[in-house]
C-alpha cells in the first residue's frame, strides 16, 4: 500500500513537470558546460587539454581553424535538444546561448552546433558578451516574439545565471536536472495513458 502510495506520488510529480515543460515554446541552451564539453587539441605537446590561460586561449583560437573540433556533445544533451525539439508540443523552437569575447570561438562554436545539434539553426546560436546578458537577450526575444517569459526555459550550468532566471521570472533547469528530466520524458512515452492523460490534453492540448 505505501509502495503503491509512493509510485503515485512520483508518477504525480513527474507528470506535474512535464506539463510545466509541455508549455514551454522557446528553449535557450548554454553552449560551453551544457552543449558541449571542453576537450581542446594544445599545438605544443600534442595533448587534449580542458582549457588554457588567457594569453594560450587567444593563441588557440587564432592559429586553430577550428577550436571546439575535439569538444564533445553529450549524449544526453543531444537526446534531451532532439526530444525538446521534435516531440509534438514540447517546443517550438531551440537556441543555442553562449557568452563570449572572440569570433574564432563563436564561429567554430557554430560549427559544433551544426554538426552535433541540428535541431538548432544557425541563426539561433546567440553571442553575448558576457553570462549577465543571457537574461536580457532572453526577455527582448520573448517580447519580439510575443513570446510570455513563462513560455522561455534557459538551460545553464551556472548556479548564478540560473539564480538571474529565476529571479527574471524565466523558468530555468540546472545541467545536473537534465538526465532526469530525459529519463521523465522517456518514460512517459512509454507508459500507457496515466490517470491524468486527460487533465493534460485538456490543459495544454499537446503530447509528449
Amino acid at each position: 500500500m505505501e509502495e503503491n502510495m509512493k509510485l503515485e506520488e512520483k508518477t504525480y510529480i513527474r507528470d506535474a513537470r512535464l506539463l510545466e515543460i509541455a508549455k514551454i515554446k522557446y528553449v535557450f541552451f548554454d553552449i560551453d558546460g551544457v552543449l558541449s564539453i571542453p576537450r581542446y587539441k594544445n599545438f605544443l605537446t600534442g595533448k587534449i587539454v580542458s582549457g588554457f590561460s588567457d594569453e594560450e586561449w587567444l593563441k588557440y583560437d587564432i592559429f586553430s581553424q577550428h577550436p571546439y573540433e575535439y569538444c564533445i556533445a553529450p549524449k544526453i544533451m543531444k537526446e534531451l535538444v532532439n526530444k525538446m525539439h521534435n516531440n509534438r508540443g514540447i517546443c517550438k523552437r531551440c537556441f543555442g546561448l553562449t557568452a563570449d569575447t572572440n569570433s574564432f570561438s563563436y564561429n567554430s562554436k557554430k560549427r559544433f552546433i551544426k554538426n552535433n545539434y541540428p535541431e538548432i539553426n544557425t541563426e539561433d546560436i546567440i553571442l553575448v558578451s558576457s553570462a549577465d546578458m543571457k537574461v536580457d537577450v532572453i526577455k527582448y526575444i520573448a517580447e519580439r516574439d510575443g513570446i510570455n517569459l513563462k513560455e522561455c526555459l534557459l538551460v545553464e550550468d551556472t548556479f548564478q545565471t540560473i539564480i538571474n532566471t529565476e529571479l527574471a521570472g524565466i523558468c530555468n533547469l540546472h545541467i545536473s536536472e537534465a538526465s532526469e528530466l530525459l529519463s521523465d520524458i522517456k518514460e512517459y512515452q512509454i507508459n500507457t495513458r496515466p490517470r491524468n492523460y486527460d487533465l493534460l490534453i485538456d490543459m495544454t492540448g499537446r503530447l509528449f
